[in-house]
C-alpha cells in the first residue's frame, strides 16, 4: 500500500502535505529542512510534485540522490486542470499540495519522465537561443549606428556582417576615412580579409558611395564608441555561440538518439538536436495532434452540443522554443524539400498569408517528424503524414 505525499514548489519553500496527517509541513531549501521528511520517505512512499519553472530540479535531485522513494512530476497546466474539479475551488499553497497528492492517487495519471541526458541538451540549446537573441540586438544596433554614421554604406555590403564588412567598419566606418585611404591601401585589405574573393572592384564601390552618401554629423562619437562596442560583442559572442555548440555536439554524440529528424532536407544539426531536446520521447504523444499541441500550434476550438467553432488563432501553450525552432525548420526545409515546398505553395494558393502558411506547413513537418520517429525510419519523399 502506497503512502502519497504531495509537494507544492515555490523558490524558497516547499509546502508539503503528506496523507492522512493534518499538520502542515514546510521545507526550505536546506539538509537540516528536508531531512524533516525524510523519515517518512521509502520504497512504499509516492512523492509528488509539479515541474513549476526550475525551482522543482534542487528537491527532486535531493530526494532521488538520498531517499528510496518514488518520485512523480506533474504538469503544472495538469495540476490547474485537476484543481478546478473541486467543487469550492481555493488557491493556496496548502490547497495545490493536496492537489498534487490527489493526482498521484489517480490511476495512471501521466507524469512527465526525466531524461537527464536530454534536459541538459535542452538547457545548453536554449542557452545558446539566448546568445543569439542578444547578438541579434547588436547586430541591429550596428545597423542603425552605421545608417547615421555612412548612410548607403549597407548597399555596398548588403551582408553587414561578413568578414570583410566589419574589417572596413573596424577601421573606417566614416564616409570621409574612406575618402582619406589610398584606392590601392582599400584594395589591399579587402583582398586580404576577403581571401582574394572581393578586391579593387568592391573598392571602387565603397569609394563611390562615401563619395555620394549625404553623412551625418549627429551623435558621431557616441555612435563610433557604440559602433566599435557592439562589434566586440558580436564577435564575443560568436565565440560564445561556438563553444556552445560544439558542447552540445559532444552531448549529442554520447547520447547516440534513436531519431531521424536530421534526415529531412533542410535540416541542419542544430535545428535537430534541439527539436530533438524540446520534443522529449515520442512515445509520450500517440499522435501528431498531441505534438502539435506541445508546440502550441493547435487551434482554439469550441463546441457546444452540434456546434464546434473555431477562432483561427493558435492557442501558443506548450514550449516557446519548440515553436519557435519549428518555424527556423520549416522555412529551411521548404528551400531543400519538395513535399514540403509544394505544401506551403499549396496553402498559399488557398489565400493563406505567408505567417498563416508557414504554420500550417510547420504543422505537416511535425506530422512528418512523428512518423519518421515513430516508426524508426529516415525520410523519404512523400513520407505517410
Amino acid at each position: 500500500m502506497y503512502k502519497y505525499i504531495g509537494m507544492d514548489i515555490g523558490k524558497n519553500v516547499k509546502e508539503v502535505c503528506i496523507e492522512n496527517q493534518n499538520r502542515r509541513i514546510k521545507l526550505e531549501n536546506t539538509k537540516q529542512s528536508v531531512e524533516q521528511i525524510l523519515n517518512h520517505l521509502d520504497e512504499e512512499t509516492v512523492v509528488a510534485m509539479e515541474a513549476s519553472g526550475i525551482y522543482w530540479m534542487p528537491i527532486y535531485s535531493y530526494l532521488e540522490k538520498n531517499s528510496d522513494c518514488k518520485l512523480k512530476l506533474f504538469n503544472p497546466a495538469q495540476v490547474k486542470a485537476f484543481s478546478k474539479t473541486s467543487i469550492r475551488p481555493a488557491k493556496d499553497d496548502r490547497k495545490d499540495a493536496q492537489t498534487i497528492m490527489e493526482i498521484a492517487k489517480v490511476k495512471n495519471a501521466p507524469n512527465l519522465n526525466i531524461d537527464k541526458s536530454r534536459l541538459e541538451l535542452r538547457e545548453l540549446l536554449r542557452y545558446r537561443l539566448e546568445l543569439t537573441d542578444q547578438r541579434t540586438k547588436h547586430k541591429n544596433r550596428t545597423r542603425r549606428n552605421m545608417h547615421l554614421l555612412f548612410p548607403g554604406y549597407d548597399q555596398v555590403f548588403k551582408t553587414m556582417f561578413q568578414p570583410t564588412s566589419r574589417a572596413i567598419m573596424r577601421t573606417c566606418p566614416l564616409p570621409e576615412q574612406v575618402l582619406k585611404i589610398s584606392q590601392r591601401k582599400l584594395t589591399k585589405l579587402i583582398e586580404k580579409v576577403s581571401i582574394g574573393h572581393l578586391g579593387k572592384e568592391k573598392a571602387l564601390e565603397l569609394i563611390e558611395a562615401a563619395n555620394n552618401t549625404i553623412g551625418c554629423d549627429l551623435m558621431k562619437n557616441s555612435l563610433l564608441l557604440e559602433l566599435q562596442l557592439s562589434l566586440d560583442q558580436i564577435e564575443f559572442l560568436d565565440m560564445q555561440i561556438e563553444h556552445v555548440e560544439n558542447e552540445a555536439r559532444k552531448l549529442w554524440n554520447l547520447m547516440k538518439p534513436d531519431t531521424y529528424i536530421s534526415t529531412i532536407p533542410g535540416i541542419r544539426d542544430v535545428i535537430a538536436m534541439t527539436l530533438y531536446a524540446e520534443i522529449g520521447e515520442m512515445k509520450n504523444y500517440s499522435n501528431p495532434d498531441k505534438l502539435t499541441a506541445l508546440a502550441g500550434l493547435d487551434l482554439f476550438t469550441y463546441q457546444s452540443g452540434e456546434s464546434k467553432t473555431s477562432s483561427g488563432r493558435m492557442t501558443k501553450r506548450g514550449s516557446p522554443t519548440l515553436r519557435r525552432t519549428l518555424i527556423v525548420a520549416t522555412n529551411n526545409v521548404k528551400r531543400h524539400c519538395p513535399e514540403i515546398k509544394n505544401y506551403y505553395e499549396k496553402k498559399r494558393n488557398e489565400g493563406k498569408s505567408h505567417s498563416a502558411a508557414i504554420h500550417a506547413t510547420a504543422k505537416k513537418l511535425l506530422r512528418i517528424i512523428h512518423h519518421l520517429d515513430t516508426h524508426q525510419e529516415p525520410y523519404t519523399s512523400k513520407q505517410t503524414a
